[in-house]
């Protein structure tokens, strides 16, 4: 009997995709007061409007920003360049969220949306400060694109640089493998495995007598 459950559960976890987990924390980037990653490939994405850069590696006038404070891990996080919409794309992906802050303002409202295609299928606007880092945490399945657009806030008086700049950092992705050429066996294999599950019972019940 074990190993009809065993042969069924073969079948089962053939169909199975598996999910890989993928934390893009942008600190093997060169540090830099503000490099562009795209657009191309970086970590599996095409990227269009994001940078990167190290406020320590810069100081300046970058310490004590969000650049600063919304670092989550060593020395990068990313930003959108010249404050303007942000795109990330990829593969049927799920997004897991990230940390996010205001570059110069406080206040400032992002609006993280993903997308399949043109369609819009999920949308959340958050405020994030310049003090420090706002965990977004969802589980936006289905997607293949990411779009970033941040208004509004108040310019932070102690600071010395100003824009809708948002800062990013440990942006969470689940990756879907694809799945093994078995997973969707031809109508001729669906027999075979069938009839490899028929012969096991057969089998069985004929030991039992």
């Amino acid at each position: 009997m074990k190993r009809i459950v065993g042969a069924l559960a073969l079948i089962s976890v053939l169909g199975v995709a598996k999910a890989e987990a993928l934390v893009i924390t942008f600190d093997d980037r060169p540090q830099s007061c503000g490099t562009l990653i795209g657009p191309g490939n970086y970590q599996g994405f095409n990227w269009d409007n994001i940078a990167t850069l190290s406020a320590d590696f810069c100081g300046g006038d970058l310490i004590g920003s969000g650049y600063d404070t919304g670092t989550i891990s060593e020395e990068n996080v990313a930003f959108n360049w010249n404050a303007e919409l942000a795109i990330a794309q990829d593969g049927n992906f799920l997004y897991g969220g990230a940390y996010y802050a205001g570059a110069w303002r406080d206040g400032l409202e992002l609006t993280i949306e993903g997308l399949l295609g043109v369609n819009v299928l999920f949308s959340q606007t958050i405020i994030v400060n310049t003090n420090a880092p706002t965990l977004h945490a969802v589980s936006w399945n289905g997607i293949n694109r990411l779009r970033w657009s941040s208004t509004g806030g108040v310019e932070d008086p102690t600071l010395d640089g100003s824009g809708a700049h948002f800062v990013m950092d440990n942006l969470h992705i689940d990756q879907l493998a694809a799945p093994p050429v078995a997973a969707v066996p031809e109508p001729a294999s669906l027999f075979l495995a069938g009839s490899g599950v028929v012969f096991l019972v057969n089998r069985a019940r004929r030991r039992k007598r």
